[in-house]
C-alpha cells in the first residue's frame, strides 16, 4: 500500500514464483467484492419479508450478513431452540426435519423438505420471537450467510416497523388503495353504461 518493505528475502535455493502487481491485485479484490455484494442483495430482494424495503435498507442488510461453513451431519438450527438466526444458502444442500412424540413416548422424525443454493431458512426469527420448528443438518459441505436479528435491529431497528414504514410507499398499496369498496357494479368510479366503441378508454383493470 506505498510502504517501504520492513525486510529482505533472499532464495536459499532454486525457486520459482509468481508476482502480482499491486494494481492487478487490487483490481482482483475489487471484482470480487462487488460480485458478492450482488449475489446478496439479490438474494436478500428474493425473500419475501424483505420484499418492500428500500435498496438502501437492502444495501445495509448485505453489510450485515456472515459467511459460515457446515460439515455433513452437522446441525445449523435445531428443533426447540430459540430463533436469533436467518440464514441464505451460497452452497450445498441441507435438509429440514420435524420431530413429533408417539404413543411410545419415541421421537418421530420426518424429513420435511430440502434446501439449496438461493434457498432460505430461519427467517421467522426476524419477526416472531419464537423457538425453532425444525431442525436443519448439512447434508454435504454447507455455505450459509447467517443475519442475526440483534445485529439487524442495532441497524435498522425493529423488522415489524420496518415493513410498515415501506408498506406505505409500496406500490400495491397505492393501486389497492385507488379501487375502494364500491357495489355490485363494481369499484368505486368504475364505468357503469357501456363503453362507447368510437372512442378509446383510459382506464384499465388489474
Amino acid at each position: 500500500w506505498g510502504l517501504r518493505r520492513t525486510m529482505s528475502v533472499y532464495a536459499s535455493s532454486t525457486c520459482t514464483l509468481a508476482k502480482l502487481k499491486r494494481d492487478g491485485y487490487m483490481k482482483l479484490v475489487t471484482q470480487e467484492e462487488i460480485k458478492s455484494r450482488t449475489l446478496r442483495e439479490e438474494t436478500l430482494r428474493k425473500v419475501e419479508m424483505f420484499e418492500t424495503l428500500s435498496d438502501e435498507a437492502i444495501s445495509q442488510i448485505a453489510d450485515a450478513l456472515e459467511k459460515k461453513a457446515f460439515e455433513p451431519g452437522e446441525a445449523i438450527i435445531r428443533q426447540g431452540e430459540p430463533g436469533k438466526e436467518f440464514y441464505v444458502m451460497l452452497s450445498g444442500e441441507c435438509k429440514a426435519t420435524v420431530s413429533t412424540g408417539t404413543d411410545s413416548g419415541k421421537a418421530d422424525i420426518q424429513e420435511h423438505r430440502r434446501y439449496h443454493a438461493g434457498d432460505v431458512f430461519g427467517e421467522r426469527a426476524l419477526i416472531l420471537r419464537t423457538t425453532r420448528a425444525a431442525t436443519i443438518t448439512a447434508v454435504s459441505h454447507v455455505e450459509v450467510l447467517c443475519l442475526k436479528r440483534s445485529r439487524f435491529e442495532r441497524m435498522l431497528g425493529p423488522l415489524e416497523s420496518l415493513q410498515q414504514k415501506h408498506y406505505l410507499h409500496d406500490p400495491r398499496k397505492t393501486i389497492a388503495d385507488f379501487y375502494r369498496v364500491g357495489d355490485l357494479n363494481g369499484p368505486l368510479g368504475s364505468l357503469r353504461g357501456p363503453p362507447d366503441p368510437e372512442h378509446q378508454t383510459s382506464w384499465f383493470a388489474v
